[in-house]
């Protein structure tokens, strides 16, 4: 059953890559649209009223024969069968994923690796969502540690570069435009331009949240047994550096590690990381914090200095920075906690955590070094956190909404503070 399938969605996400769409007749060029239960809903309403001289089709899907440019009965049959073989499709493929060495061991990769990922590219951001939520994230959780290396650079590479490229653009124009832009818009076929804003904003949340889900998944304690807590390195945060292991020492059982070892599939998922603190998402930082937990974790206990680079400069300065956004006060606690550890462990072994300090506006080298004096006072993580979270405070001015209004009930989750607290 599964060749067929595989065959039948390739067909179907070939549809959106332009050599082919181009030529494609009107009739299904207008069924390759959202419907009006697909719009309504990310509209965040019901069913859309029927007006006189509606249709109802067997998904739902209403149109307004009196309305120009209505899909036509015909086209809206091609709808419901796009939509119903890629819905269906996705879960059957995901599913079977859940069986474990008998699909990835049976089924073709090269196969599977062209027909999901073949016009990534093209995808609606909403098919992309709806691809890594149905299929890639069962998968991961599914995939055999002897399989890791077939299966999933293959079909995670192309993803993640797509996604980061895509994600960053978009989330780009949304801050410094207003208006996101996804590739979405010509599957929007009417509405106010208020409405269609709503629209596109709600698709690039869903990705972005589904993305970092996906970042989430690898770093599950299930994914990733062989990695150390920091219990072993006690609370003083001295670790010894004789005991340092190289990146491959956690390669029995550690998904992460696997994503760190290869650069292709690590630089585009670190630059999400980085990015998604200043994306205005909670929900998203949230998740993104678990993976970047795990990454914390292997700089702390390995001794790759780019790794160690890396999460002692451009991730401790991003999450401070996400710190700055009223949007992150739900999942502050975390970004603290982050923060705390990324400072007591890699302090003295690279210079990276004290520079950014030092670098924020209302600090002294006093003020660091009796902030460091206070953390050696105590062994409690609670208490050494809430250190941190005063020292932050201190540092820029009480600049950092999300801590200033960790209080309020209402949190605004659509507004950014595009003026950075960094020099």
């Amino acid at each position: 059953m599964l060749p067929p399938l595989l065959k039948l969605l390739r067909g179907i996400h070939s549809l959106w890559s332009p050599s082919v769409f181009q030529m494609l007749p009107g009739e299904i060029k207008a069924a390759m649209s959202m419907s009006d239960v697909e719009q309504s809903s990310l509209l965040g309403g019901g069913n859309p009223k029927l007006s006189k001289g509606a249709l109802t089709f067997v998904d739902g899907s209403q149109f307004d024969m009196n309305k120009e440019g209505y899909i036509k009965p015909n086209e809206a049959d091609i709808q419901n069968w796009l939509k119903g073989i890629r819905d269906s499709g996705y879960n059957v493929l995901g599913l079977s994923t859940t069986i474990g060495d008998p699909f990835f061991k049976c089924i073709d990769i090269d196969f599977v690796s062209l027909t999901l990922i073949e016009n990534i590219q093209s995808m609606e951001f909403r098919h992309t969502r709806l691809l890594v939520h149905s299929i890639l994230i069962p998968l991961i959780k599914s995939c055999p540690l002897d399989m890791w290396e077939v299966w999933l650079e293959r079909l995670l590479h192309p993803l993640f570069i797509h996604c980061q490229q895509a994600l960053s653009c978009s989330w780009s124009s949304l801050l410094h435009e207003g208006r996101a832009k996804v590739p979405d818009n010509h599957g929007i076929l009417t509405g106010s331009d208020l409405k269609v804003e709503v629209m596109e904003e709600k698709l690039l949340r869903d990705l972005t949240r589904e993305i970092c889900s996906l970042l989430s998944t690898i770093a599950s304690p299930g994914l990733n047994a062989s990695l150390p807590s920091l219990e072993h390195a006690g609370h003083v945060g001295r670790v010894d550096t004789s005991s340092l292991k190289d990146l491959d020492a956690f390669a029995s059982s550690s998904m992460v590690n696997f994503l760190l070892k290869h650069k292709s599939l690590a630089i585009p998922v670190l630059q999400i990381s980085l990015e998604a603190f200043s994306w205005t998402d909670s929900e998203a930082v949230t998740k993104v914090c678990a993976f970047s937990a795990a990454v914390v974790l292997l700089a702390i206990f390995t001794n790759n200095v780019d790794l160690r680079e890396y999460v002692s400069r451009d991730l401790f300065s991003a999450v401070i920075q996400g710190l700055a956004l009223e949007s992150n006060a739900v999942i502050s606690a975390d970004l603290v906690s982050l923060s705390r550890d990324i400072f007591i462990y890699l302090c003295n072994r690279d210079p990276g955590p004290r520079k950014i300090l030092l670098s924020l506006p209302c600090i002294s080298p006093n003020d660091l070094h009796a902030f460091e004096e206070a953390l050696t006072k105590t062994a409690s993580p609670k208490e050494q956190k809430q250190l941190m979270k005063s020292f932050l405070l201190l540092a820029t001015g009480n600049n950092l909404k999300a801590l200033a209004a960790q209080k309020c009930v209402n949190i605004i989750t659509n507004v950014t503070d595009k003026h950075s607290i960094f020099h």
